[in-house]
């Protein structure tokens, strides 16, 4: 019941890795749940807007952070999430000691200056990194390579039962576990938040006219806490400030409403999410991201780099060209052996990977 950690339920039994939830569930034929901050954003009612604008509440946020820890890490993309929060913070003179620039080229051997996963660092991050020391600025700035904390899944299949990756996706190994670099040992302390910048909120409308918030199992694990001693702390999603997802929610709400004729082509309107960057980022963060709501987008927009072929999107940063490939590959196949057809996309998971299993439903209104 860790505060922004996700968990799964089977058969009244919690678990904090999926597989042995789903093989907990296969035993007497039931199902499984996700859960998230329950205990926390259950106490609010999302059907009411807050009152305070996105901008203020972003400002209480980063304040609320720098009050709480002797130390501040934010983990920069360069992507709308995170770029919103350093802004944030430097526009409101906020204190951050440091910001990491995550890699991991280096076991597949490629050089990240040139490597397309780090386009969006390259174009933007470092760029934009350059001007805060123009303006005087100060920062720690650590560019590191994470790719060696792969070794967590060691030389056996059985890493699927005790590490957490929900569709087995490499990055979901690593990233919450940026935390154990070596260079970032010195922080390593209660006193340190790592603050990352999950996510865009996923809205849903059930039957044309009913909204609610609902987030997949894998999206939290990129910041899992509990990895040291060092706090991992997600800027939107908090236990301690639903108030900020709900007015998010609501914000992209009362556009969709007013914009009906922007609402996804789907052939299912009795149920249909709205998940796409053109909406989003100029609605949720329009201070800094300032065009109209569904237009493409007028900055480098990198795709996530991995295949979706015959490994179901598992593969990421070519993985397949590092010496863990051959383990991680042994695990999915044994994930692939175990769990019944109903909990995969297709038959197989090396098809399409697992099913998304999604939280309760945070009611928005009409």
């Amino acid at each position: 019941m860790i505060k922004n950690k996700g968990y799964w339920q089977a058969n009244g039994k919690y678990f904090d890795i999926k597989v042995n939830a789903i093989l907990e569930a296969q035993s007497n034929n039931s199902d499984v749940t996700f859960h998230y901050n329950d205990l926390a954003w259950d106490q609010t009612n999302w059907s009411v807007e807050p009152t305070q604008s996105l901008e203020e509440l972003y400002l209480q946020r980063a304040l609320a952070l720098r009050k709480k820890y002797k130390t501040l890490i934010l983990r920069l993309s360069g992507g709308a999430d995170s770029m919103n929060i350093v802004r944030t913070f430097v526009d409101n003179n906020i204190k951050i000691d440091v910001i990491v620039i995550n890699e991991w080229c280096g076991l597949a051997g490629d050089d990240p200056k040139i490597h397309p996963g780090s386009a969006e660092k390259i174009a933007i991050t470092m760029p934009f990194l350059d001007s805060l020391r123009q303006q005087g600025v100060q920062f720690e700035q650590l560019e590191l390579d994470n790719s060696y904390l792969f070794s967590c899944i060691e030389n056996t299949a059985e890493w699927i039962f005790h590490v957490n990756a929900p569709r087995f996706r490499m990055v979901e190994v690593s990233a919450p576990r940026t935390v154990l670099h070596e260079a970032l040992q010195k922080y390593n302390s209660s006193d340190t938040c790592v603050i990352t910048g999950l996510d865009k909120p996923w809205i849903w409308c059930v039957k044309d006219k009913i909204w609610y918030f609902s987030i997949p199992d894998w999206i939290n694990v990129l910041s899992d806490p509990g990895h040291s001693l060092m706090v991992q702390e997600p800027f939107y999603w908090s236990a301690d400030m639903p108030e900020l997802v709900i007015k998010q929610c609501h914000v992209i709400k009362n556009w969709a409403k007013a914009n009906p004729e922007q609402l996804p082509n789907t052939s299912d309107k009795s149920n249909f999410y709205i998940s796409d960057k053109k909406w989003f980022i100029p609605l949720l963060y329009s201070k800094y991201y300032n065009f109209a709501p569904g237009n493409k987008l007028p900055y480098l927009d990198v795709p996530l780099i991995a295949n979706h072929g015959p490994y179901c999107g598992c593969i990421d940063y070519g993985i397949e060209r590092m010496s863990i490939f051959t383990t991680h590959l042994r695990g999915v196949q044994l994930a692939d052996e175990l769990i019944e057809t109903r909990f995969k996309r297709r038959d197989s998971i090396f098809e399409d990977g697992l099913k998304e299993i999604w939280t309760k439903r945070r009611w928005l209104g009409r």
